[in-house]
């Protein structure tokens, strides 16, 4: 996935400019503030291959999502607490990777047990009472 963006024009305007973008399965802002550069994805899409977590089946599924944003840093901060969101700005080279965040907002959006929408033939229609896990509690009170 190819998300390198140039920002060299962005980085030297003043806060509150605002570029657009679009890639192959994404589109969006890139916004200039004090810390660096703010992505705002206004839309992700992809396609999701995996089997039936019921039956086996495969199975694929588009997904479309409006995520949130993500802050490129042109410095390291001082109180940082999570490393994996650390997303740094190549100050040589003036340019981004957008790939990072996109691969993670896909990955937080995925169906992790993908399953048939129609009941899958291997299992038997649920209950319409439905599961009742917690009903042998009931007996510890008395």
């Amino acid at each position: 996935m190819d998300g390198i963006k140039d920002i060299r024009i962005l980085f030297k305007s003043p806060n509150a400019t605002e570029e657009s973008f679009e890639l192959k399965n994404a589109r969006g802002r890139l916004i200039r503030v004090e810390e660096g550069i703010i992505a705002i994805f206004d839309e992700i899409t992809t396609t999701q291959t995996a089997d039936c977590v019921r039956c086996g089946k495969p199975l694929t599924r588009k997904i479309k999502f409006k995520p949130g944003e993500w802050l490129f840093y042109d410095k390291k901060p001082r109180n940082y607490d999570d490393a994996n969101e650390l997303l740094r700005i190549d100050i040589n080279r003036f340019q981004i990777d957008l790939g990072e965040p996109i691969r993670q907002e896909i990955e937080m959006h995925i169906n992790p047990y993908p399953h048939c929408k129609k009941e899958c033939k291997k299992y038997p229609p649920a209950e319409k009472e439905g599961v009742k896990a917690l009903s042998g509690l009931k007996d510890l009170l008395k």
